[in-house]
């Protein structure tokens, strides 16, 4: 897969020479896991408020710091591979810090754009821009998707469908696991830890082969004192 990823220092350049053409330039930021409606919707918006849109992308370590160790689900150079193949984004640059203020203020656009749900007052880089004769612009989401969203239905999804698996006495136990290992990590390797220590209510389903060796399995993976969602 092509790395699309513009380097800070190239991306100064290329906008430098943009402005000199008199192109209007355009930007906003964001984390753009598990790319939906919303943000196509968005993203389209952005760009008809000049000629060039530019995304600055939250690195997989600033995502994980601002919605938690468990996302991003996309990395950051698929992300990023799927952001450039828009027809509304024609550059996409990486910011590791918790904002992209440092990004902004290196290469200055003319227009800032940032959802609806922001205030201005609370849009970082809006200072930069407004010093330099740009604007902010909110732009409105008629779409109300969201990747939370859409992580929180699956989970629901799986959830419902474990139940109705062992309310119904199907017991299908290789699918049921992989769908707890899937929806509920943590939960998971607690189940098989205790299938480990043979607890009388697990130990029937311990007696099963193919967990008895899965268990072995996780527990050599995953060492006790490290366990954590993967």
């Amino acid at each position: 897969m092509k790395n699309v990823l513009i380097p800070r220092n190239e991306l100064k350049i290329i906008v430098n020479k943009l402005k000199n053409e008199g192109k209007k330039i355009v930007f906003t930021n964001g984390c753009f896991d598990i790319l939906h409606a919303g943000h196509v919707d968005y993203l389209a918006k952005a760009k008809a408020k000049g000629d060039i849109l530019i995304v600055g992308l939250n690195s997989d370590e600033s995502v994980s710091r601002i919605k938690g160790e468990l996302r991003p689900i996309i990395n950051q150079n698929e992300r990023a591979f799927v952001l450039s193949n828009l027809r509304s984004v024609d550059y996409v640059s990486l910011f590791n810090e918790d904002t992209p203020l440092e990004l902004i203020s290196e290469i200055i656009p003319d227009v800032l754009v940032k959802g609806s749900d922001w205030s201005i007052e609370n849009i970082v880089g809006k200072d930069v821009v407004l010093a330099n004769g740009g604007s902010v612009e909110p732009i409105d989401f008629v779409v109300q998707q969201s990747t939370s969203k859409i992580v929180a239905k699956i989970k629901e999804s799986y959830k419902w469908f474990l139940k109705r698996i062992w309310l119904k006495g199907r017991y299908h136990e290789k699918l049921a696991m992989e769908l707890l290992r899937f929806s509920y990590p943590y939960l998971y390797y607690f189940f098989c830890f205790s299938l480990s220590l043979k607890l009388p209510l697990l130990e029937k389903f311990y007696e099963k082969k193919w967990l008895k060796l899965q268990t072995m399995q996780l527990m050599a993976k995953y060492p006790l004192a490290n366990w954590k969602a993967h």
